[in-house]
């Protein structure tokens, strides 16, 4: 006969009918995800004779959904910027950090992204923004379930920009979103 517990829970019985080699499907489920869960299994054999038994114990933790990235330019006329002119309220690079790409075009504008269904904490790269190939910006975050936005003053791009969000946590998921103007 074959007996499970899962999560310390009642013991469940199942009779076997033959000798050999079985294979048998236990499933359980958890309330959410994010939840460990434990099946321990019995093989007992009460013939007569009584050869004893077998223990086996199995735990594993349910999976978190798939989170989400979306990016937007920033509308006019807050999001414009432009590091060409000679209006130094515009720049796209602000307090004239000299270590970011410039950005001197009419199709220079600053982003913004959303950031939703994380269930630890995540970094996120600005690339793909039409200036160079470089991810020159990092932003970290944690929105455990919720939902964030988030306007880092630095992060521009020149027609397109990506932006790859990765969890830092125990599930390392990965989500990206991508805009152009």
């Amino acid at each position: 006969m074959l007996v499970y517990t899962i999560n310390g829970g009642t013991a469940q019985t199942i009779g076997l009918s033959g000798v050999g080699a079985f294979s048998q499907s236990i499933t359980g489920s958890t309330a959410d995800f994010a939840q460990n869960i434990r099946l321990d299994v019995w093989l007992r054999d009460n013939a007569p004779a009584g050869r004893g038994e077998a223990y086996k114990r199995s735990d594993a933790r349910s999976g978190a959904p798939d989170p989400g990235v979306s990016v937007r330019r920033i509308p006019s006329p807050g999001g414009d910027c432009n590091d060409g002119d000679d209006q130094n309220a515009n720049n796209c690079k602000p307090n004239g950090n000299n270590n970011l790409p410039v950005c001197d075009t009419s199709q220079c504008a600053r982003i913004e992204f959303t950031v939703n269904g994380f269930y630890e904490n995540f970094e996120c790269r600005l690339s793909g923004t039409g200036i160079d190939d470089s991810a020159w910006a990092v932003q970290t975050g944690s929105t455990f379930g919720g939902t964030a936005t988030f306007t880092p003053p630095n992060w521009y791009g020149k027609g397109s920009a990506t932006v790859s969000c990765t969890g830092t946590g125990a599930f390392g998921k990965q989500s990206s979103g991508f805009a152009t103007w």
